[in-house]
């Protein structure tokens, strides 16, 4: 009878440990894809922000251009901020 009543209790400490490591590996698992869409969702927020900007103001770059075709008589090129 006490040997039955081990053996219980080291099937119950078994399985406990394996609950509990099981547990432990689900936690890193849902830590890291929780990570995982954090980074997605502000790269998107990102993306969407620029976005949003740029419709609404345009693409603002600089240009090279020729000084001579803004009346310039000097021989070069400038940079102007096009809109």
């Amino acid at each position: 009878m006490q040997k039955a009543a081990s053996n219980t209790r080291k099937t119950i400490t078994v399985s406990h440990s394996a609950i509990r490591h099981f547990f432990a590996r689900l936690h890193s698992l849902v830590t890291a894809v929780a990570a995982g869409i954090s980074v997605a969702l502000t790269v998107l927020t990102a993306g969407a922000a620029a976005t949003a900007i740029t419709s609404k103001y345009g693409h603002f770059g600089v240009k090279l251009v020729n000084k001579r075709d803004f009346g310039d008589d000097r021989y070069g090129y400038g940079m102007i901020c096009e809109n």
